[in-house]
């Protein structure tokens, strides 16, 4: 009987959605990314990014990774814009104060400045 290659089982027919037979092992997708490889794992616990098992493992898998899906992920996290930098809101406060300023000397004791007497 002869098996197949590897990277043949790991293609889909276009009905199902196409994945490249070249997957990426997590040290190259976080190094397409610029992360650790702890924050790729953390990813793809959140979901937020796809993974393909493989091997055989039930309790540590092995993940491959679709050089798409990776692109695709950069892609949602670049629509994202920053709240910090987004239109500004009307303050909710008054931004003068009818305070005033008082010195401390001014909050001294009168006398208090003055030499005792001998």
């Amino acid at each position: 009987m002869m098996s197949r290659p590897a990277a043949t089982l790991w293609r889909r027919s276009k009905a199902m959605g196409e994945v490249s037979a070249d997957l990426l092992t997590p040290d190259q997708a976080a190094q397409l990314l610029t992360i650790s490889t702890k924050t790729l794992r953390e990813h793809v616990r959140a979901g937020e990014i796809a993974f393909i098992p493989t091997g055989r493992g039930e309790k540590r898998v092995r993940m491959g990774f679709d050089r798409k899906d990776i692109l695709d992920f950069i892609e949602s996290r670049r629509k994202r814009a920053c709240p910090s930098t987004s239109t500004q809101k009307a303050p909710s406060t008054k931004l003068s104060s009818n305070s005033m300023v008082i010195l401390f000397e001014d909050l001294q004791r009168p006398g208090t400045r003055r030499k005792p007497k001998p």
